[in-house]
């Protein structure tokens, strides 16, 4: 995302003490909800409830359910297309790809993939979308016009985290135990070249702005940086024990690591690789979501229940609010900066619409090396 007497006030920056304005609602949806999507073109919201084999989908005005269609057997991971409109569902299960009709709200097909699928992404540029499947060391791609696999990359051992550059359709895979990022060519769906890294990586993270990708592992302390032209690590930078969680903006290229161990977010300027601050976000952070059009960041804590706002552009928290019990993913609407979390600890979603305050510093900040 626990030690919370390890940080000590100096190295970091002290939350905001305004209140912001905020609305705040509460939708139950199904059995254990460990995922959640937003399409901006048309404000739904979609979560993978895996106890529950089901997929709710909110409406953007009014938080209201939608439907609740029954996908595959313990759906994991969930991905929108805003351009097609429809969401793909990752069936750990059931090894399969539920997809989903963004105007009818329903199941239009079944897409049959490797076994153990628990990522997954799409490229709304050229409509692929992409499939990690752990226990078959694969990545299948689908194409998001007909339904159907059109390939499937083998790629290592239990690739466990996919990331996309938008820009030049490149995609990595992260493969855990062999410590290694395969980067795979959009166009031809062919294996460009294979990245050793590290040991055990958990996330992997790619922002168009800088063309790099930022990769985590299970128990380094720092952040391994990729350059995409060259297809090798330029940089590692350190960062805080235990980094679990990775994302980039896209816009700014600015870069976000939370870490368990030490229950904070570190944030990188990704064209620098600097450190810049850190910042105490609740306990055991777990899932982070970036809005490249207002720059914020927002980390949800499972055990702390509070989803934290960064300013990306000033590298200060905004505001803290309390959400659902045991909040596992978080995502952000763009368009009009409603953020919800998953709340797999009681079975609901948190919608928040936030009237953000101006930022009083307390103290100042520490950059790191």
């Amino acid at each position: 995302m626990l030690l919370g007497l390890m940080l000590m006030l100096a190295p970091f920056v002290a939350p905001a003490v305004l209140q912001a304005d905020t609305s705040l609602a509460t939708i139950p949806v199904g059995q254990q909800p460990v995922a959640i999507a937003v399409n901006p073109a048309n404000g739904k919201v979609y979560t993978a409830n895996s106890g529950s084999d089901t997929v709710t989908i909110l409406s953007g005005e009014g938080n209201i359910v939608l439907a609740e269609p029954f996908v595959g057997s313990r759906p994991e991971a969930v991905a929108v297309n805003a351009v097609n409109g429809k969401a793909y569902v990752a069936n750990a299960g059931s090894d399969t790809v539920s997809i989903i009709d963004g105007t009818e709200n329903k199941v239009i097909n079944s897409v049959q993939v490797g076994a153990d699928p628990t990522a997954i992404a799409v490229n709304p540029v050229n409509g692929k979308v992409y499939v990690a499947n752990m226990l078959s060391g694969t990545v299948s791609i689908i194409d998001g016009f007909y339904n159907v696999v059109i390939d499937t990359v083998a790629v290592g051992g239990i690739p466990n985290a996919l990331a996309i550059n938008r820009s030049t359709g490149k995609v990595y895979a992260a493969n855990a135990p062999a410590g290694s990022i395969t980067l795979i060519d959009g166009t031809t769906n062919g294996i460009i070249t294979t990245i050793p890294v590290g040991t055990k990586l958990v996330a992997v993270a790619v922002s168009p702005a800088t063309n790099h990708a930022y990769v985590l592992q299970q128990f380094g302390d720092s952040v391994t940086v990729i350059d995409e032209a060259s297809a090798k690590v330029v940089s590692t930078i350190k960062t805080v024990d235990v980094p679990a969680v990775v994302a980039a903006n896209q816009t700014t290229g600015k870069v976000y690591v939370a870490s368990r161990m030490t229950n904070t977010v570190t944030l990188l300027d990704g064209k620098s690789n600097a450190k810049l601050t850190e910042h105490y976000v609740g306990d055991r952070p777990i899932a982070l979501a970036v809005n490249p059009i207002g720059g914020q960041a927002y980390v949800v804590s499972e055990q702390g229940n509070l989803l934290t706002v960064l300013d990306g552009n000033r590298g200060v928290v905004l505001t803290s609010i309390a959400v659902g019990k045991g909040p596992v993913a978080v995502a952000v609407n763009p368009v009009n900066g409603k953020v919800y979390t998953a709340n797999k600890g009681e079975n609901t979603v948190s919608a928040a619409q936030l009237a953000l305050p101006m930022f009083v510093p307390l103290m100042s900040t520490r950059g790191g090396a």
